[in-house]
């Protein structure tokens, strides 16, 4: 795999990456309809964004997205192993206790307002004060995460659910009609 377009000739598949694809510098249509070539659309935004490429899309031959129903599955919950994998963030205790987090509810001797039960922290945004890093920090305090989406396409769930997940708290989520693919316990998600 390379990005080298002077490999163009000599492959059978080209990728085309959603947020890296500009429509006025696409390969010939042509090789396509002759069969000379098959194209891969990869995204793992919202599939509406797709879907208004209208005739575009007709031409890829294969799908490597979220959308559980692609050719090729790329996820924010891979089936894998190991310590960083979603099984084991989801079974893990939370990094704060029910108990801790009831605590930081609670006003204090000094009359300070205790947090609120809910966090809902907006990824994909880039930090120029370096405070990237107090997200999740700040999340682990709350009981309640706002897992909402941008989209309610169906298999659309991106990191916002399983930021909940890490954090130890429940997600109230707005995103697909249904989470049944994505809800850890049968009954973890509000």
């Amino acid at each position: 795999m390379t990005i080298n377009r002077s490999h163009y000739e000599e492959s059978d598949l080209v990728i085309f990456q959603q947020w890296q694809m500009n429509l006025n510098d696409l390969p010939p249509k042509e090789d396509v309809y002759s069969g000379k070539k098959a194209w891969m659309y990869n995204s793992v935004e919202a599939p509406t964004n797709y879907a208004r490429n209208g005739e575009l899309g007709q031409l890829f031959a294969y799908r490597w997205t979220n959308w559980l129903n692609a050719d090729f599955v790329e996820s924010y919950f891979q089936p894998c192993l190991g310590p960083d994998s979603f099984i084991e963030k989801v079974l893990r205790p939370p990094l704060i206790t029910l108990e801790k987090k009831n605590a930081l509810r609670i006003r204090s001797q000094d009359n300070k307002r205790g947090l609120a039960p809910v966090a809902w922290i907006v990824s994909d945004c880039d930090s120029v004060n370096g405070n990237d890093f107090t997200a999740e920090e700040i999340a682990t305090q709350y009981k309640f995460y706002l897992a909402f989406e941008n989209n309610n396409c169906d298999d659309y769930v991106t990191e916002k659910l399983l930021r909940a997940y890490e954090v130890g708290a429940i997600p109230i989520v707005d995103g697909p009609s249904d989470y049944s693919r994505f809800d850890a316990t049968g009954n973890a998600v509000l």
